[in-house]
């Protein structure tokens, strides 16, 4: 919802998951910038970071990312080798981007964010717009089953990857614009308004609406029940 959100303000560049995966060719993917293969990997690595760096400017001058808490390590990795001469991952992200606003996005109920996980993987919808229809499908239609070692390992993995860029943002003495996804679902003008704001880009009057819907219903309150319950019996918790 927000990389939508903030790309349709037309201000706030074109932010899209373009260093999603831990390979190359997964970067020219989503770029759709094909891969030289006369070139070395960290010379690759740089034509990609400069093509992303356009395509997420959109058709203003901020460069906009999306970056998820499974690619970070090969994109600190990558961006090293690309500025080996800088002493910190910050100071290479500022020399590959320009001044730099980190948001970061958190949903502090980590077992509604395991539950949306788990669903979309088995379903194959992860996005769809208020209207119905779908936004993003990754695989045909399957009857989600519930299935507490899955639920519980991706709990889990959203745990351990908060960890991750908290330990991350201390060492690298960032301050994050912290976002509560439970404040962007509740109030999306109010969330955005705010980033603009801390951007540089005040908004005007009118902002582009959500169209995104919550994928949530009855079906995900029975397994956040039987999780819980669950959950208690394992002493995992």
């Amino acid at each position: 919802m927000l990389c939508r959100l903030l790309t349709a303000t037309g201000v706030a560049g074109h932010p899209e998951a373009y260093f999603h995966r831990s390979l190359l060719s997964s970067w020219a993917g989503i770029i759709e910038t094909p891969l030289d293969p006369t070139l070395g990997p960290v010379q690759q690595a740089k034509v990609l970071i400069d093509a992303a760096r356009d395509k997420g400017r959109g058709s203003g001058d901020i460069f906009g990312v999306r970056l998820q808490g499974h690619g970070l390590a090969f994109f600190l990795q990558a961006i090293a080798a690309v500025c080996p001469d800088a002493t910190t991952s910050a100071e290479r992200i500022e020399r590959l981007f320009g001044p730099t606003r980190i948001l970061y996005l958190n949903r502090t109920d980590k077992i509604a964010q395991a539950l949306f996980y788990v669903r979309a993987q088995q379903s194959g919808l992860w996005h769809k717009a208020t209207d119905g229809t779908e936004i993003e499908r990754l695989s045909p239609h399957r009857d989600p089953v519930y299935d507490f070692a899955q639920i519980f390992a991706v709990y889990q993995e959203m745990r351990a990857f908060d960890r991750t860029w908290r330990d991350w943002f201390k060492r690298q003495a960032i301050a994050p614009q912290v976002i509560r996804y439970e404040d962007l679902s509740a109030d999306p003008d109010r969330t955005l308004r705010d980033i603009l704001r801390a951007i540089d880009r005040p908004a005007g009057s009118t902002l582009p609406r959500a169209d995104t819907a919550r994928l949530s219903d009855a079906l995900t309150e029975r397994w956040r029940a039987r999780f819980v319950e669950d959950l208690e019996k394992t002493g995992l918790g």
